[in-house]
This record gives C-alpha cells, sequence and structure tokens, in this order.
C-alpha cells in the first residue's frame, strides 16, 4: 500500500462556492473527490477561504483530474 501523502492547492474562483465568512470549501471539496471515488481527507488553511490541502495516498494529478471533472477548477 502506498503512504499518505499531503497536497495543497487552492480554487481559481472562490465565487464558484455559496460561503459565508465562517464557512470553508471543505466539504465540497471532499464531497466532489468521493464522487470521483478517490479516499481522501480535506483540511481549509486557515490564511485563506481558497486554500486547502488534501491528504490521500492517490497521486496529485488524480486528485487535480478529479476535481476538474467535478468542474472546481485550481489556481496554478
Amino acid at each position: 500500500m502506498s503512504e499518505m501523502k499531503i497536497y495543497n492547492f487552492a480554487v481559481a474562483d472562490i465565487g464558484d462556492f455559496d460561503l459565508d465568512q465562517d464557512r470553508s470549501i471543505d466539504s465540497s471539496i471532499a464531497f466532489a473527490l468521493q464522487a470521483e471515488g478517490l479516499d481522501c481527507v480535506v483540511c481549509g488553511h486557515d490564511y485563506s477561504q481558497s486554500a486547502f490541502e488534501v491528504h490521500t495516498r492517490h497521486d496529485r494529478e488524480e486528485v487535480k483530474d478529479a476535481l476538474e471533472r467535478q468542474e472546481i477548477f485550481l489556481d496554478e
């Protein structure tokens, strides 16, 4: 079994999410990745509402591709 990896991402447009001041995108990102069959844990960053990290055994490209298939585009 492969080892756990941590990847940092940020969404390109936070306006695509229905957020108020206290909500993060964590649950939306986690749901999108689960819908693509990826087992992971998503943790938001305190310093930015659009930034998050993904803890998973999948490769970074797999995570990125899964998000894009779910129409969640990342800031490069």
